[in-house]
């Protein structure tokens, strides 16, 4: 379904859950009740816009073994309005879409029923839609207290409504078409996405189309159905400049004494440039950056952000992966070198994977190779910190580790970890619950994965 433009999307705040029965099961009850894993949040009908009205909804939900809500029923409405019917309708779509782990007796999974109470909560206003980054930012900030800054920003931007998120969106793009050669420029589009590229043609256009579209459903795949199809708000924008001196100036315009290889605004715009090392470079770069994009777009609830590590971990781990046949081969990395022709010779550059598993192993050699409890509760300062080089390699093998670890792993456990934690828990607390195990208890099996790469 498409939303198209409304501004007047709300959040929705849940109120309570408590756990029932199933009408018609005559056992005791289930040993836990179903958690929710995945809540998108609702879009107030376009009829509500500008009435100020903002109803507290009571439902039923029915859940089933899979964790998939088969029935939402509205039970109450408060206040209610004319405009009951346009709630209902609100409500029952959207949580439709949640998804939970289901609810468990004697460790089996049993269907069962939920009752839910949500509000419609207009969304804050009154954040100034500014493009770029925080203009408090110095050249004499340090690198960790400007990533703590833009972090902080990207949360603001995520939590506005759709209105603002598109204003600023669209200040960034027009900054960005001051440095495309007109000329050249040409656009490829599709229902999600738009590219700009004054780079090879309307062919080259249409295959990074294609590597944006292919990364949104290699990491849709992760969650199989978990994670149902979000509702459209707008096309994400991605901006590719044929050189890297058109893009500096670009990104100095949004992050300011920083080096980048590519640029994700929350708001909903990306840009790259195409002189790297290697194809696979900027295949990495586009892909890692594309992810962010995927995470705030339609993972996270909005204005909530996952821990640093696991954004940049799982962002590096979808980077990282090989591609074959148009796909993307998550998790598989078998190129070790990477390769460049120049004139009569050819050079040979390490690729982003082996360069983050030599760090990793190096690190392990020297005696201050990270635990996974220092990657798992590190914050923005000290992931950015003195050994950033280190947070980002362990981080991509934490992640790996994670979904690869062990038989299963992959399949169940990592997507119901990161659904967790895009909910807002703790990741310590969902590590728990999701691998039955601490951070601590999993660290001598995390040291020996790493020494396979």
């Amino acid at each position: 379904m498409e939303v198209g433009s409304d501004p007047f999307a709300l959040r929705a705040a849940l109120i309570a859950i408590a756990a029932g029965w199933t009408l018609g099961w005559s056992a005791p009850p289930p040993s836990r009740g179903p958690v929710v894993l995945y809540s998108p949040e609702l879009r107030c009908p376009i009829e509500a816009a500008g009435t100020g009205l903002k109803p507290l909804v009571r439902l039923k939900l029915s859940v089933d073994t899979r964790g998939k809500v088969t029935r939402a029923e509205v039970t109450s409405i408060e206040p209610s309005s004319e405009l009951d019917d346009a709630f209902r309708a609100a409500a029952q779509g959207g949580l439709s879409a949640w998804r939970f782990a289901p609810g468990e007796k004697d460790g089996a999974p049993v269907p069962s029923e939920i009752t839910v109470a949500v509000q419609f909560v207009p969304p804050d206003e009154s954040i100034a839609p500014v493009p770029g980054t925080p203009a408090s930012t110095t050249a004499a900030t340090s690198d960790a207290s400007f990533e703590s800054l833009r972090y902080d920003y990207r949360a603001r931007v995520l939590a506005m409504s759709l209105g603002r998120r598109r204003a600023i969106a669209d200040a960034i793009a027009a900054q960005a078409e001051d440095f495309v050669k007109k000329d050249k420029r040409v656009v490829a589009r599709d229902d999600w996405f738009e590219v700009v590229t004054d780079f090879g043609g309307q062919k080259q256009a249409e295959a990074l189309l294609q590597n944006v579209e292919a990364t949104f459903a290699a990491i849709h795949k992760v969650f199989g159905t978990r994670v149902p199809p979000r509702p459209r708000e707008d096309r994400l924008r991605v901006y590719v400049f044929e050189t890297k001196a058109q893009y500096d100036q670009f990104a100095a315009k949004n992050i300011p004494f920083e080096w980048s290889a590519g640029f994700y605004a929350p708001a909903g715009v990306l840009a790259f440039h195409t002189q790297h090392p290697t194809v696979g470079f900027l295949r990495s770069v586009l892909f890692h950056e594309t992810t962010h994009a995927y995470v705030d777009r339609h993972l996270t609830k909005r204005g909530t952000l996952l821990p640093r590590w696991l954004d940049e971990g799982f962002a590096e781990y979808i980077g990282n992966s090989d591609v074959k046949d148009g796909q993307l081969l998550l998790g598989l990395h078998k190129q070790r070198k990477e390769s460049m022709p120049v004139g009569f010779a050819t050079i040979f550059w390490q690729s982003a994977s082996r360069s983050a598993s030599e760090t990793a192993q190096r690190a392990q050699r020297q005696k201050r190779a990270l635990t996974l409890s220092q990657i798992v509760g590190s914050g923005v300062e000290t992931f950015y910190g003195k050994d950033y080089d280190l947070y980002y390699a362990q981080g991509w093998l934490a992640v790996h580790f994670l979904r690869h670890g062990r038989p299963g792993w992959m399949e169940d456990v990592f997507p119901r970890f990161l659904l967790y934690v895009a909910e807002g828990y703790a990741p310590v607390d969902a590590m728990r619950v999701c691998y039955g195990a601490t951070p601590e208890a999993l660290e001598a099996e995390y040291q020996r994965y790493v020494k396979t790469f």
